[in-house]
């Protein structure tokens, strides 16, 4: 098993001038993603950008608070993010990828 770690605390929720800002307090928590060690070693693209992958509650507060206040599904809420949010998700992933992604959901 591989496990990576992410420790999380609460903060104001800021996402992009359309989000209201609110304060939210959380617990710190951690997040941790956890794949096999079959996947690990079979999956290098997969396993690049599980490592590389990480945001803070502060992003995730206002995601949430973005959806709630839109009453967005899960999809609105993932295209919003990558449409707002290239600043985070861009470091995730590789240049040729960030293309793709940013024409397939604008």
């Amino acid at each position: 098993m591989v496990r990576s770690s992410t420790r999380q605390s609460g903060s104001v929720a800021t996402l992009s001038p359309i989000a209201p800002t609110r304060r939210i307090d959380w617990e710190i928590a951690e997040v941790d993603t956890v794949v096999t060690k079959k996947f690990s070693e079979r999956a290098c693209p997969a396993m690049d950008y599980l490592k590389a992958r990480s945001w803070d509650n502060k992003t995730v507060n206002a995601l949430l608070a973005w959806m709630t206040d839109n009453q967005a599904t899960g999809e609105d809420g993932a295209k919003y993010f990558l449409k707002n949010q290239e600043d985070i998700w861009t470091k995730w992933v590789s240049a040729d990828v960030a293309e793709k992604v940013k024409a397939a959901v604008k």
